[in-house]
């Protein structure tokens, strides 16, 4: 009965927390995601640079 008891807890607070969670996370991963595709363009931009 207490675990059952504690997992409910533990839903409850993972439900109030998970929003805080995820509106901390997503923008840093969207940003290392960004930052990643920059440095890939970058480098195909100097690629095709040294091609002309």
């Amino acid at each position: 009965m207490s675990m059952i008891k504690y997992l409910v807890i533990l839903c409850k607070l993972l439900n109030y927390f998970l929003p805080t969670i995820l509106l901390i996370i997503l923008p840093v991963i969207t940003m290392s995601i960004c930052i990643h595709h920059q440095n890939r363009f970058f480098s195909i931009c100097r690629d095709m640079k040294r091609l002309i």
